[in-house]
């Protein structure tokens, strides 16, 4: 039986399929991020998770050695640049043909099947990618936290911590996301907030995270959750419009 791996390797998790020849999923498992491959660590993190997802699929199907197993392809949608990335997993992944493309090629195909269409990802980071009837693509955004993921969840926690500095900063109404944020990550002070994060002691993951509170933030009618909800949105739909004018 011949046997295809599928990964997406996110920001926030990896997930990973085994399938067969007749397109049947044999086999799913998930595992961390396996992005940002050029931070300190980061191979090594993109190796380990990687290889753990795929000996999780292998032990669910009872294929001894599964470090020895040999794909008739495998298919990794990575976010972020792909060049190391294809290097790591040319050496640690047996397959007869190896394809590493960015997360978004991967989306577009699965949400059109090949035909017209375009496709907005806003998970932790965001992107978009469209495809015309000639088979011309494009992408917009995937520019990472530092210089892009407008939109993102990762945008969205990070403007609900600059929200509580502009209200302590009296540069901004009072908002419910400051007593919320300073409660359940127990701090007194903005000091002791971005501490936590600008030492790492949460992560890059956690400030996307603070997205689900910003929404319920929102629902309760906060202003300033509300407009953080509006410009995500707002941004993400810029995202499309610009994918439209480059390939429609």
């Amino acid at each position: 039986m011949k046997l295809f791996l599928g990964v997406d390797g996110g920001q926030t998790a990896t997930q990973t399929v085994l399938g067969d020849e007749h397109g049947a999923i044999l086999a799913r498992s998930s595992g961390g991020p396996s992005n940002h491959t050029e931070e300190p660590g980061g191979p090594e993190r993109l190796e380990r998770v990687v290889l753990a997802t795929i000996r999780e699929v292998m032990a669910s199907m009872r294929i001894a050695n599964p470090d020895e197993q040999t794909f008739a392809a495998a298919c990794f949608g990575m976010t972020g640049e792909t060049s190391l990335k294809t290097q790591i997993l040319k050496r640690i992944v047996r397959t007869e043909h190896l394809a590493v493309v960015h997360d978004s090629v991967n989306a577009l195909a699965g949400a059109t099947a090949g035909q017209p269409g375009i496709i907005v990802i806003a998970g932790t980071g965001s992107v978009a990618r469209g495809i015309n009837a000639q088979g011309t693509e494009a992408r917009v955004g995937g520019w990472g936290h530092l210089f892009g993921d407008e939109g993102s969840a990762y945008w969205i926690g990070r403007a609900a911590v600059r929200a509580t500095l502009a209200e302590y900063d009296h540069m901004a109404p009072r908002t419910i996301l400051t007593p919320m944020l300073f409660e359940r990550l127990d701090v007194t002070s903005p000091y002791q907030l971005t501490e936590k994060y600008y030492a790492g002691t949460l992560s890059r993951d956690h400030l996307a995270g603070l997205s689900l509170w910003v929404n319920e933030a929102a629902e309760q009618g906060d202003k300033a959750a509300q407009n953080i909800l509006r410009h995500a949105g707002h941004d993400l739909a810029r995202l499309a419009q610009s994918v439209f004018s480059l390939v429609f």
